[in-house]
């Protein structure tokens, strides 16, 4: 089964209001599309957020059938995460790490609206997650 594992740039922006992420997620939800959350982004996304806008993300999460929230719930996805800590550490970014690490689990590319972001995550990991920008369409699209 195919996927795509997402990371806090795609939340934040469907917190914000962005149509064109929401109507993504929602067409790759009705297509049967699978998506996962990472709780590390989950919880990054929503840092920077009013509860109005955590509370939508949550939402989404709970409430979409194509999303899983992927927790750390026993040892082996925090060895998952902790493999993947060690690669990713200049600068170091656990939410990076535990999204690779599902990534490479699942075989799922990575879905961002920033990927400038996994290009020095890319660099020090010794495998390399597919990364996929979710762009606007051009105008007149």
């Amino acid at each position: 089964m195919t996927g795509y594992v997402l990371d806090n740039t795609v939340l934040t922006a469907f917190a914000q209001g962005d149509d064109h992420v929401a109507n993504t997620l929602a067409a790759l939800d009705e297509n049967s599309i699978r998506l996962s959350v990472p709780i590390l982004e989950l919880a990054t996304a929503q840092a920077g957020l009013s509860d109005d806008q955590a509370a939508s993300i949550a939402g989404l999460v709970t409430h979409l059938p194509a999303i899983e929230l992927d927790v750390l719930d026993g040892t082996d996805p925090a060895r998952e995460l902790a493999h993947a800590a060690a690669w990713i550490i200049d600068p170091p970014d656990l939410a990076a790490a535990h999204t690779s690490a599902v990534a490479h689990r699942l075989d799922w590319a990575i879905l961002t609206l920033d990927p400038t972001r996994w290009e020095a995550v890319n660099i020090q990991l010794p495998w390399k997650p597919r990364i996929i920008q979710l762009a606007e369409p051009p105008d007149g699209a």
